[in-house]
């Protein structure tokens, strides 16, 4: 199979950098619940999965500085089939408010 984001013209050479060693997807799957079971199998069975060492290499201080921000994360039961939700909230780490407006 051909990975298409090394061909596309289209997208910014940053892009193509940090996905473009990515392989392509194995095989054509019938379903959306088969291709997420591989994944899932794929990532509890080994360590060396590309989007895993992907998502590690950008989890740095340099992309992302985590410096001056709090990080909260809440668990809510959705109503009324009791589903958890997760959320991680991440704020400036003082009081002010925030919005849309400056």
């Amino acid at each position: 199979m051909c990975n298409t984001i090394l061909s596309d013209p289209r997208l910014d050479p940053r892009i193509k950098k940090a996905f473009g060693a990515m392989p392509p997807t194995p095989k054509d799957y019938e379903n959306r619940e088969q291709m997420t079971e591989d994944a899932n199998a794929a990532l509890a069975t080994t360590t060396d999965n590309p989007c895993r060492v992907m998502q590690d290499a950008c989890d740095t201080g340099d992309i992302s500085p985590s410096a001056r921000l709090t990080f909260r994360a809440l668990n809510i039961a959705s109503a009324p089939d009791g589903n958890t939700i997760n959320i991680h909230f991440i704020r400036p780490d003082d009081d002010r408010a925030l919005g849309a407006d400056p």
